[in-house]
């Protein structure tokens, strides 16, 4: 039997302020387990019956894929009175494999804490190539930068051929700070064949390490709370404090308002000056205002600087830390662009709304479904901003169809169990996305005006 596959957390592609997206992430969207495992049964001599039909539940469990469900019945018949010898021998010899295929099957839905317990509990017992890389991208998605770099060391060591973990490992060493080492982790990964990884993505991955490589010497770190804010030393200074209270005052915004979910480690928020924004996110597109790879990355114009006037500053990260919200809530899932993009800029203006929806001199008519799920960051910035503006009308006709609480209702519905498509994260509504488009195409044919007037 096969360990189950597992999510990859790789940054989340796709997300920005007013028309902008990450590049992709490297690699493809799962991670499986490097071995296969099974559980064995023996020879039926010497075992009491009601041992040989304990072992053959245990077997069945694990053979139609219940693998916790199999650990725990082992951990019960484990303390069992009366069991021989050999029966609990049995239950001992199996144990490295059932908490491990019990651990990859809890971080496939991305319950990495009890992923951990089981991984940790079977490495106890014997150390493996499939315990090092499960616990690895547990403690990567945890930010347990120690943990993740030992036991990311330890399997590549072993593993340098997986690109998708070297990739990740690169990740956790840029939170470190340690840039040149993701850079090395990286040209490792790009030795992979292409029909192992993405070689676009992963060469635009590198340029990006290099160049934050080069920033990373003029960068000064601050914290908060839920956030680590790098900034440029010498130019950055003054909107430190400004940036940390709007985070704070947006998440406990979203939080209160949207029910949406507090992130568990501090998010990562890196502030660049905006010459250098584009050598940094190579592969995004020329009309990214700011993005969200997995850290919120913003460029800070020399006008914002002088003029001292930081509204468009906060409306960009509020905007980004809705991605990051909804990234951390469904376990690095792609959301619908429509939606993903359209909350983002609905909840980026302060409660209750953006103000009344303002129409374009020359709207045009309303894009076709299909427009709507493809990646705004393959558009260019006309098409780009039309998919926006009308996202965002999306949103808006959701408030008119669903009522005051329609968008707590969607925001707090997102998790690791959603079904991440249109319909999917719709359904709590009992809404289609079919429905929604037609309604919206028809109050934008009418020029209906829609959104509320923000409170002042």
């Amino acid at each position: 039997l096969l360990l189950p596959d597992a999510p990859l957390p790789a940054p989340a592609p796709g997300s920005a302020h007013a028309a902008a997206a990450a590049p992709s992430a490297a690699g493809p969207a799962k991670a499986t387990s490097p071995v296969a495992q099974a559980l064995t049964l023996p020879e039926e001599a010497g075992f009491e019956p009601f041992e040989l039909a304990r072992m053959k539940e245990i077997h069945a469990r694990f053979a139609t894929g219940d693998f916790v469900g199999a650990l725990r019945l082992a951990d019960d018949n484990a303390v069992l009175d009366g069991a021989s010898p050999p029966f609990h021998a049995w239950l001992l010899a199996q144990m490295p494999v059932l908490l491990t295929t019990a651990g990859w099957s809890r971080l496939k839905v991305g319950d990495c804490e009890e992923a951990t317990t089981y991984l940790r509990r079977s490495e106890a017992m014997k150390r493996s190539l499939e315990t090092a890389k499960g616990l690895a991208v547990c403690y990567y998605k945890q930010k347990n930068l120690g943990g993740g770099r030992e036991e990311f060391a330890w399997y590549l060591d072993r593993s340098p051929e997986d690109a998708e973990m070297q990739v990740l490992y690169a990740d956790v060493l840029e939170s470190e700070g340690s840039y040149e080492e993701a850079v090395h982790h990286l040209e490792k990964a790009a030795e992979a064949p292409a029909d192992k990884i993405d070689q676009t993505a992963i060469k635009q991955r590198l340029a990006s390490m290099r160049a934050r490589a080069k920033e990373n010497v003029y960068q000064q770190v601050e914290t908060s709370r839920n956030f680590r804010l790098l900034y440029r030393a010498g130019e950055h200074e003054d909107l430190v404090t400004f940036a940390l209270e709007t985070l704070e005052g947006a998440l406990d915004e979203y939080i209160e308002t949207y029910g949406m979910k507090a992130p568990q480690t501090p998010v990562e928020v890196i502030f660049y000056p905006e010459g250098d924004f584009k050598n940094i996110v190579v592969g995004g597109p020329e009309w990214a205002e700011g993005l969200f790879d997995g850290r919120l990355r913003i460029p800070i114009r020399a006008e914002t600087l002088a003029s001292k006037n930081y509204r468009v500053l906060r409306e960009v990260l509020r905007h980004e830390l809705v991605h990051a919200l909804f990234s951390l809530a469904s376990d690095a899932r792609q959301l619908p662009p429509w939606f993903d993009e359209g909350m983002a800029q609905r909840l980026a203006c302060a409660n209750p709304g953006c103000g009344p929806f303002a129409f374009p001199a020359t709207p045009g008519g309303f894009l076709t479904a299909q427009s709507f799920f493809t990646p705004y960051t393959s558009f260019d910035a006309v098409r780009a901003g039309r998919a926006y503006r009308q996202s965002l009308y999306l949103i808006y006709t959701v408030e008119r169809l669903g009522g005051d609480e329609a968008l707590r209702t969607l925001a707090g519905a997102i998790g690791v169990a959603t079904d991440t498509s249109s319909d999917g994260v719709l359904k709590p509504l009992n809404l289609g996305f079919d429905q929604l488009q037609k309604s919206a195409a028809a109050m934008w044919e009418q020029r209906t005006p829609l959104g509320t007037a923000p409170a002042r």
